[in-house]
């Protein structure tokens, strides 16, 4: 998939890889499902990510649907780190400032294996990797000694970033940081020889809340936490003494090998929650071991690299700094929650996976069609509309929603039937997603009230106002 427009790869990226998946145009025939693939996202500033996956939907002659293996995942959060970088946020506000708009914004073709795969492009490192560590020596090991000409020859698993505009400076921390008595650490010389597993239904299990106040302490610790996977946690053990079998059943996540949930609380309002195995244990302290194949490992780690985490860091420093917060209570897994008929369908929702999401849309009621519309995957509303039993209320209230996929909003409105509907068309017209040229040809199907309406409105697009006044000044005479 060969992007011309940034502002398309980022259209992309927020309505299906952000989500786990991408939809591929393809006129060529079908793809059947379950068809192992591998997606090559090839961007405008020269950098491509490969991504493998499956096809979980196909429509002949239109389009395939592809949901990301776990293998993907360091792919997609390398992407992630490449669109929040600062040559990509300036390829957008000069594409955004230009008035020429490239002939094709994207281009899909199959990859040819006798080509051979494109050259490996220079890298340097992720711009939140230059953020300074509140321990030296957590440096990575090929890293903590480079001299001045190493740090000037390009670097491998770059995305793009530059140091230019690290929100925080190069200088080393102060001494009353670095000896902060609540501040997380790299895992050390943790065993990571250990099988992950989950808890039986049944069982107990710990969940320890790891609350950030200042995303500086984390952002000191997150290069070391993705490179080694470990994280060590202050925490002073309750009881001393030998523990019976009991309370260690009581208690658990405490000794090596126990899975336990980690929790993490990051300013501002971001919350990653994820598995994790008990690598280490001290009277102080305990090492946890993340999956590198969690999705929220790699999020959570990335976090200090996005917009958001960028803008919290620049407005962050040392006098800020006040450790982490650790909080633990004891959970008991119970039946698994998707077989349960009390589970509220939001809740249901956040627990499916991408191709069970896709197979409730097609065929799913009332109450999870309605509830799947807002789903935050913006690719969910194609499948939506092949459900046979979709009503014409339910297409209303998807033209109604702010956050709808634009591309949704156009099929509808290519739809004679669903615009049969005075209420449909009133949606599609006043929303802002929908695509400016839909909006304007469905003005001859608006009623007048609405015209009025529309054209007194200050908010919408000045050409919809202007093209609603025209209308209302050519039907008086």
């Amino acid at each position: 998939m060969t992007y011309a427009s940034v502002s398309e790869l980022q259209d992309d990226y927020d309505t299906f890889l952000a989500h786990g998946g991408l939809l591929i145009p393809w006129e060529k025939g079908e793809i059947e499902a379950n068809t192992a693939v591998m997606v090559r996202v090839d961007t405008p500033l020269d950098q491509w990510f490969d991504l493998v996956g499956r096809v979980v939907q196909s429509t002949p002659g239109e389009s395939f649907m592809v949901a990301f293996d776990p293998e993907a995942e360091a792919a997609r959060t390398e992407l992630t780190r490449f669109l929040t970088s600062d040559p990509f946020n300036a390829a957008k506000e000069a594409e955004s400032a230009s008035e020429d708009e490239p002939a094709d914004l994207k281009v899909v073709d199959r990859f040819q294996p006798q080509a051979g795969p494109p050259a490996a492009r220079p890298k340097r490192k992720p711009k939140y990797l230059q953020l300074k560590l509140a321990d030296p020596n957590a440096l990575p090991e090929d890293s903590a000694d480079e001299d001045s000409s190493a740090s000037d020859a390009p670097d491998e698993g770059d995305g793009g970033f530059g140091e230019e505009a690290t929100p925080v400076d190069d200088e080393p921390p102060s001494n009353v940081a670095r000896k902060n008595a609540g501040a997380a650490t790299s895992g050390g010389g943790a065993s990571t020889d250990i099988t992950f597993k989950t808890p039986d239904v049944g069982e107990l299990y710990a969940v320890y809340i790891v609350k950030f106040p200042c995303l500086l302490d984390f952002a000191d610790i997150a290069p070391e936490f993705l490179s080694s996977k470990l994280i060590t946690l202050p925490f002073q053990r309750e009881e001393e003494g030998v523990q019976s079998a009991s309370s260690v059943r009581r208690t658990p996540g405490r000794r090596v090998g126990e899975p336990a949930k980690l929790r993490f609380q990051l300013p501002v309002k971001q919350t990653f929650e994820m598995w994790t195995m008990v690598a280490a244990v001290t009277p102080d302290s305990i090492t946890f071991l993340a999956a590198e194949t969690d999705p929220a490992f790699n999020n959570v780690c990335a976090y200090p690299a996005t917009f958001n985490g960028r803008k919290r860091l620049g407005t962050e420093s040392d006098s800020d700094r006040v450790g982490v917060e650790v909080h633990r209570f004891n959970e008991e897994r119970n039946v698994e929650q998707e077989e349960r008929t009390d589970i509220p369908i939001r809740l249901q929702l956040s627990r499916m996976s991408m191709e069970e999401k896709i197979n409730l849309a097609l065929s799913g009621g009332r109450e999870a069609r309605m509830a799947l519309a807002q789903d935050p995957n913006k690719a969910i509303p194609h499948y939506l509309l092949r459900n046979a039993r979709i009503s014409l209320d339910e297409i209303a209230f998807m033209a109604r929603l702010a956050n709808m996929n634009p591309d949704i909003l156009k099929k509808i409105a290519e739809n004679p039937q669903y615009c049969q509907s005075p209420q449909v068309v009133r949606n599609l017209v006043f929303n802002p997603k929908t695509p400016l040229d839909v909006s304007v040809r469905l003005l001859d199907r608006l009623a007048k009230n609405d015209l009025i309406q529309l054209s007194k409105r200050t908010s919408m697009n000045g050409r919809l106002v202007i093209r609603a006044k025209k209308k209302l000044s050519g039907s008086k005479h």
